[in-house]
């Protein structure tokens, strides 16, 4: 069965701050600016790539009902992925993208039960 991947409108916002968080990562590691911003580009792609793939590994997520009902998560391309699946309709929405090693979400049911509108 293949799923159709949507994603929240938030999600490309999530995207926009995880290319800034890496990129400062990269500038505090000694990277010079155009390095960071080429390395946080290749990452952010790989990220957007996993989002992609979701459909192959959506029911091998943890199931988080306890957050959201329905809500999955899974750790991909060191990000966590937050969606919910719709079998009838065959379709995943990814409601947000987070980098594991970002800092805590405040509030997470709050902005995913948001962007499930």
């Amino acid at each position: 069965m293949a799923l159709e991947i949507l994603r929240a409108r938030g999600c490309e916002r999530d995207l926009a701050v995880i290319f800034d968080q890496l990129v400062d990562g990269y500038r505090a590691l000694g990277d010079t600016t155009a390095e960071a911003l080429a390395r946080a580009a290749v990452r952010v792609r790989a990220i957007e790539a996993a989002m992609t793939g979701l459909g192959r590994i959506a029911f091998l997520a943890r199931r988080r009902d306890d957050v959201v009902p329905g809500l999955r998560q899974i750790v991909t391309e060191r990000a966590l992925y937050s969606f919910v699946v719709d079998e009838a309709a065959d379709e995943i929405r990814v409601l947000a993208v987070f980098l594991v090693a970002g800092a805590a979400v405040p509030d997470l049911r709050t902005q995913l039960l948001a962007r499930l509108r």
